[in-house]
């Protein structure tokens, strides 16, 4: 009997804690639609936490979560969205990363998202959901800055607060509806490749870009999210719902970016952005199969590990820049490992070895990885900051150039222009970033900065979830900039005052001193005249 005691008291504290956790537990709606695993590598280990610590969450993806928890419904909702993400051409890929100041890459991601938000609600599960009259939630999760702005009807629906999930570092429309400072002196555009030492030049494009994306954002874009809305949140009293900007500014309660310190620029933040970049980063990885770990373990001369992330199709290449890779690698000393999807390439060298799949995190931990060439996906320059491998970056569109600045800037990659993308020049970057001590050395520094949390950020992201739910969606954390009236916030009208007193000061001072010169000038004429009289 006494040698079960102890097992007996586990199973009851372990059906205390169960029945605490259901007594606290919410009903979470998550819908996350875009067709990215990258950017479900980041929110489905929140949503598996939240499930392990008994919340009640209906979880709208389409992708499907490996979870042993039964607290999670999973909807699982396809788009043709999700072909075309997959199919992307590499040349359009190209001209999506050089497009005009005056039309920003953002406008193909809105549409992007556009199409799919019109797909998901369309779709008759979400639409049983939307006219549902017991269902209730207690918060919302959304990533409410790629496109889907619409799904804020939910918030609505279900009188919920919502959590704002980004994958990305903070962005100006994100800053925009959470009240962080537009401070683009030195915050440069998410998609522009500057660092936060800008010239004349480079500022003059930040401004531009940032106020064409503000204008297109509100004059166009958002009026066609808000119609998307209207007709599909058609149930009864929704003709009641808010304008979509005013449910921006007044229902997202918290913002959870992908960013760190170590990554990112300093920059103001209101309290209601939270940063818990490595949220994807595990010490449990898949490990390697048997070929990729012999591989790795008898390259006696380090192994570069190159990969394009998971849209960019680096084995569809223009066959010039495929061509330069192939040489450049071919006279390397050091074996390369090129994750690519397809199961083998034509003319490569005997050093090369191509594998459709590879759990990146257990090639970047492994000690004979010595240098990352990617495209410079976020996700995957964490990742190598936390396993300290220097980079090198070859960015191609969208948030990649503005990365791979960051990165660059703070000593740990080099940054290779597409553009300028030869045989010659990638032999002297990898030679530069395997030799040069400097880049090893500096990613090292980072990644101490990287792991130096005062919480875990995976457990800091769910803290503060828990915490909107706490004081329903805790609007004591929201700006009170978000309220104010743009020429009250740029203190239009106090500027306006004070030039009209120092107007009126000036015009008084005028008209004073106009009395006293004249006056002054009557007396001297007077005397003037008395003394002549008198000779």
């Amino acid at each position: 009997m006494n040698s079960n005691r102890p097992i007996m008291l586990s199973r009851i504290a372990f059906l205390i804690l169960i029945a605490i956790s259901s007594c606290n537990s919410s009903n979470i709606l998550a819908v996350i639609p875009v067709a990215s695993k990258s950017h479900h590598y980041m929110f489905q280990p929140i949503i598996k936490e939240l499930g392990f610590r008994g919340h009640n969450i209906t979880f709208i993806s389409p992708y499907q979560i490996e979870t042993n928890t039964t607290n999670i419904n999973q909807i699982i909702v396809h788009t043709s969205a999700e072909k075309m993400i997959h199919s992307l051409d590499f040349n359009v890929l190209l001209e999506m990363g050089s497009s005009p100041i005056f039309f920003p890459p953002e406008m193909s991601f809105w549409f992007y998202g556009q199409r799919i938000c019109k797909e998901y609600l369309n779709n008759s599960e979400i639409q049983r959901l939307i006219h549902s009259k017991d269902t209730k939630f207690d918060l919302i999760l959304l990533e409410t800055s790629f496109g889907q702005e619409s799904l804020m009807g939910f918030s609505y629906k279900f009188n919920a607060p919502v959590i704002s999930l980004n994958s990305f570092v903070n962005y100006i429309f994100l800053d925009e509806f959470v009240g962080n400072p537009l401070d683009l002196s030195y915050v440069p555009h998410l998609e522009l490749p500057f660092s936060n030492v800008m010239n004349l030049f480079e500022r003059l494009k930040n401004f531009i870009r940032s106020t064409v994306i503000l204008i297109y954002g509100y004059y166009v874009y958002l009026p066609e999210q808000e119609a998307l809305m209207k007709k599909y949140f058609n149930y009864t009293d929704s003709e009641n719902i808010p304008p979509l900007v005013d449910m921006l500014k007044n229902n997202i309660s918290l913002s959870i970016v992908n960013s760190h310190l170590s990554i990112d620029y300093a920059r103001p933040l209101v309290p209601n952005v939270i940063c818990a970049a490595g949220i994807h980063i595990t010490k449990n990885s898949k490990p390697l199969t048997k070929d990729i770990q012999d591989f790795m373990d008898n390259s006696k001369n380090g192994v570069i590990y190159f990969s394009f992330g998971t849209i960019i199709p680096s084995h569809r290449m223009p066959a010039e820049f495929k061509n330069n890779f192939i040489k450049a690698f071919g006279k390397l000393k050091q074996n390369v490992l090129w994750k690519a999807n397809v199961d083998s390439m034509a003319d490569i060298p005997d050093n090369v070895k191509v594998a459709k799949w590879l759990s990146q995190q257990s090639v970047l931990a492994h000690p004979n990885c010595i240098a990352f060439i990617t495209h410079g996906g976020l996700l995957s320059q964490q990742e190598a900051i936390y396993y300290g491998i220097p980079l090198l970056t070859v960015p191609i569109f969208a948030d990649q150039h503005q990365n791979a600045a960051r990165a660059a800037v703070k000593g740990f990659a080099i940054n290779l222009n597409r553009k300028n993308l030869t045989e010659s020049s990638l032999l002297w970057a990898i030679n530069e970033i395997v030799y040069n001590n400097k880049y090893r050395e500096a990613v090292k520094k980072y990644s101490k900065i990287f792991k130096d949390n005062q919480v875990d950020p995976l457990q800091n992201a769910v803290y503060w979830i828990e915490y909107i739910l706490r004081y329903n969606g805790a609007p004591h954390l929201r700006s009170h900039k978000l309220n104010l009236p743009v020429y009250q916030y740029m203190l239009i009208d106090v500027i306006l005052i004070l030039i009209i007193v120092i107007l009126l000061f000036v015009i008084i001072l005028y008209f004073i001193l106009k009395l006293l010169i004249l006056r002054t000038f009557k007396i001297v004429l007077h005397n003037k005249y008395y003394k002549n009289k008198n000779i």
